[in-house]
């Protein structure tokens, strides 16, 4: 039950996060599936493309170095476009961000 609950708020946070992002007018894909798992969101802007990942409860670095190893940015290194990745931690109990890591790949 409590994995399901931080998986429900991560879930909300997610989808703030791409409301923020498209009233910006910024093409966005969610849960893109992949072989190995799965971005949160994925940002593509002409210039820049910004690989979210979310999470209820987990450390950013742990996180950051997981999908690294994954490559949840794979899909996205083939154009012209720096890829970034954005890790961002939320504290399920207290309703608020804990942590946030970004890298250019």
């Amino acid at each position: 039950m409590v994995r399901r609950k931080a998986v429900y708020r991560s879930n909300l946070y997610e989808w703030n996060l791409l409301v923020l992002l498209k009233s910006q007018v910024i093409h966005c894909v969610t849960e893109d599936r992949q072989s190995n798992g799965q971005a949160d969101i994925a940002a593509i802007q002409p210039c820049d493309v910004y690989v979210f990942v979310l999470k209820a409860d987990e450390s950013a670095d742990t996180a950051l170095e997981q999908v690294k190893a994954i490559g949840y940015d794979a899909p996205y290194r083939g154009g012209n476009a720096p890829v970034w990745l954005v890790k961002l931690s939320f504290d399920s109990k207290m309703h608020r961000q804990l942590d946030a890591k970004a890298e250019r790949l």
